[in-house]
């Protein structure tokens, strides 16, 4: 006798901002959302490493790109990634203007929407 066919849920990002809404995910956890399922990132001592990175790409790319740590980053429909770094081509200020001039089509055509899996 084989065992039950084992079916996962693929969660939108629309369906996660309401667990957050609703209380089902506590503020306090960090979790992410990736490739449709809900992620708690690693803690590990790598920190002090991110914190170098951060330093160093601040210096190389300048004031006109915010280096974002740890900070949820909506570059498609669904997913909601929380990397370590990102590089973003805008200051702060201009982020969601920014991301709304890309649209969809930028991010299906630079496979934005397709990120490894931690």
């Amino acid at each position: 006798m084989s065992a039950p066919a084992i079916h996962t849920k693929r969660w939108t990002r629309q369906e996660y901002d309401r667990m957050a809404e609703a209380g089902i995910l506590d503020p306090d956890e960090r979790v992410e959302l990736l490739g449709g399922e809900i992620l708690t990132p690693q803690k590990s001592p790598h920190s002090a490493t991110i914190g170098l990175a951060h330093t160093a790409l601040q210096h190389a790319f300048g004031r006109n790109h915010w280096i974002r740590i740890r900070l949820p980053l909506i570059i498609a429909p669904d997913p909601e990634p929380d990397p370590d770094l990102a590089v973003v081509p805008w200051p702060p200020r201009d982020y969601n203007r920014g991301v709304s001039s890309l649209g969809p089509a930028h991010c299906r055509s630079r496979r934005h929407n397709t990120l490894p899996r931690p």
